[in-house]
């Protein structure tokens, strides 16, 4: 099976619900990045979330 990349463009309404995500999670004592991990870990739940949700049909992501 071949490797597919896809683009995703970051919009202002991402970020924005990424960052209202990262701010009701807790930063960790030892956190390098701080807030920053934290929106990171949003903004790639949510991407992950959208271009992938396809796959809840068959059962691979629940």
């Amino acid at each position: 099976m071949g490797l597919t990349l896809r683009r995703i463009l970051l919009t202002t309404e991402l970020l924005e619900a990424a960052r209202v995500r990262a701010d009701a999670l807790p930063i960790f004592q030892n956190s390098h990045r701080k807030e920053q991990a934290n929106l990171v870990g949003c903004i790639g739940e949510i991407v992950f979330d959208a271009d992938f949700s396809h796959l809840r049909q068959f059962r691979v992501i629940l």
